[in-house]
């Protein structure tokens, strides 16, 4: 519901392509995937984000398909907004793919539900406890980044 509420708000702003992926998931086929796009750039917004989790947490393998997906847009400012309840599967891993990402210039924020050590790991701007602090805490984060000035 947050990240619903999050891309309808972003999708009608000129220069603002979103998009929003799940990481892991099962989009209800049976079918488990590292990684569910429920909403591609560039595509009509719908309500058909309903999925259900599966208890891992495949970050690398969701930040380099996300990475591949975001340097192919033509926006010149790209951000990640990583949002998740847990340490990645391969830590070392993901903190490679994090450091590959900030090179080539994309930003990234993130979330970290009830986990300090997350938090640390993907250098959160928040940590919330409560899944009703996601949906404010996204937007307050969004706003930050919206405003804030290229470098």
């Amino acid at each position: 519901q947050a990240c619903f509420s999050v891309a309808s708000a972003l999708h009608g702003i000129k220069g603002v392509n979103v998009a929003v992926t799940a990481f892991p998931s099962d989009l209800g086929t049976g079918d488990l995937r590292s990684v569910a796009p429920l909403l591609r750039p560039g595509e009509r917004l719908t309500d058909k984000f309903a999925i259900g989790a599966e208890g891992r947490t495949p970050l690398s393998e969701a930040l380099w398909w996300v990475m591949k997906e975001l340097i192919k847009q033509k926006e010149q400012r790209k951000i990640i907004l990583v949002i998740s309840d847990g340490l990645p599967d391969d830590p070392s891993v993901a903190l490679k793919t994090l450091s590959v990402i900030r090179d080539l210039g994309i930003e990234v924020a993130g979330i970290a539900i009830d986990s300090w050590q997350l938090a640390n790991f993907i250098n959160a701007q928040e940590n919330i406890t409560d899944i009703t602090e996601l949906a404010p805490a996204m937007f307050r984060i969004l706003q930050q980044l919206l405003l804030k000035k290229e470098k």
